[in-house]
């Protein structure tokens, strides 16, 4: 849904390379079988460089800073995870420059208008 979305030109989707390594290892490891698929979609993501630098603090591992500060630093609206164990606590978060939420939040309420 995400990808389709992104067709009718009502989101744009940026990744970090950063995550984009986690993704392609987690992909080669527990689904070998749609490498080609992660490609293809890849080509509608525009990739953001890698940052662990923020104005701000929250309480966040080091393994997901660099996530949290790539999407501040790329001016994204909002930060779509699934890791309702680090990022859960922050998404109710009312300072903070981006919304984070899960998939099935931001598709059950759809895309900010502009």
């Amino acid at each position: 849904m995400l990808w389709e979305l992104a067709r009718q030109h009502k989101v744009i989707l940026h990744s970090s390379d950063y995550c984009l390594v986690e993704a392609r290892r987690n992909i080669a490891h527990k689904r070998p079988s749609a490498q080609s698929l992660l490609k293809d979609c890849l080509v509608s993501v525009h990739v953001v460089s890698h940052t662990d630098q923020m104005d701000f603090s929250v309480d966040l591992n080091a393994k997901d800073l660099p996530v949290l500060a790539s999407a501040v630093a790329a001016g994204v609206d909002v930060l779509l995870t699934g890791d309702m164990r680090h990022f859960g606590p922050l998404m109710a978060l009312p300072n903070l420059p981006l919304r984070i939420m899960t998939i099935r939040a931001f598709l059950l309420e759809g895309p900010p208008t502009p």
